[in-house]
């Protein structure tokens, strides 16, 4: 699996995401919606409006799950790469 967390730079929630995400191993690849019109675009279209945005992707880059803020128990049931 490989994660992606879509921030911003004045986002409260993204840096405890962040470090959750890598206590539990998973070292995820970061993107700052405000300087990335695509990926901005790409979560609008999932429906979301605010961030932190976590998308997993399995080995053939798939999403195979995503959600929005600061969620424990989501993080909880992340599997180690």
């Amino acid at each position: 699996m490989h994660t992606t967390i879509y921030t911003t730079p004045t986002c409260s929630d993204c840096p405890g995401t962040i470090r959750r995400l890598r206590k539990h191993g998973v070292e995820p690849t970061i993107i700052d919606v405000t300087a990335d019109p695509q990926a901005y675009e790409l979560i609008a279209e999932m429906g979301y409006r605010r961030v932190p945005v976590i998308v997993r992707r399995d080995d053939a880059g798939e999403i195979a799950d995503h959600w929005q803020g600061h969620r424990p128990d989501k993080l909880l049931q992340i599997d180690k790469p």
